[in-house]
């Protein structure tokens, strides 16, 4: 009409003058106790360690490089790794001979 007017908004905004940043968190998809952070006309996943991915959905490998010595085997866990060493040894990497 006469002295009036009607924005069209850019997908992800709303309000009278598209001020307004719709909440795309809102059913977001992250996981694993990731946060959702909010964007224009998306969103991202800020993952908590030991995590990654777009959602967050991949548990990272911590045993990947890590090698476990005297027939220890690497255990992966969330943002560790533990070494189940062979009887006789001990230590982070099993490094410890118990029967020296």
């Amino acid at each position: 009409g006469v002295n009036t007017f009607t924005c069209s908004c850019p997908s992800g905004f709303t309000g009278t003058f598209c001020q307004i940043n719709d909440n795309n968190c809102v059913g977001h998809q992250c996981q694993n106790g990731a946060q959702c952070v909010d964007g224009a006309d998306t969103y991202t996943c800020t993952c908590v360690l030991g995590y990654e991915g777009q959602f967050c959905q991949n548990n990272i490998n911590e045993c990947a490089g890590v090698t476990c010595q005297n027939g220890g085997v690497c255990i992966d866990g969330i943002n560790a790794f533990t070494c189940q060493c062979q009887a006789g040894f001990s230590g982070t990497f099993c490094e410890d001979n118990n029967n020296a």
